[in-house]
């Protein structure tokens, strides 16, 4: 299991805020997702989480597992 807050707070660290929606409004790729129900907010972690992986492509498993370690 992976603590996506830690991961996007090293991914994104100049991000105004860490919240999954305002992350992806600041990254424009909330369009048609409707939020806070299951299915919408999967698609929203999955686009933001591509758009990470894209931006840091150098970005290895062990990282995402590190990163994303809630402690």
């Amino acid at each position: 299991m992976v603590d996506t807050l830690g991961l996007f707070r090293k991914w994104f660290p100049d991000a105004r805020s860490h919240r999954l929606g305002v992350l992806a409004q600041g990254m424009g790729l909330e369009g048609g997702i409707r939020q806070h129900r299951a299915l919408g907010d999967a698609l929203l972690l999955q686009r933001v989480f591509v758009h990470g992986m894209r931006e840091h492509p150098s970005t290895r498993i062990q990282d995402i597992v590190r990163y994303g370690r809630h402690e």
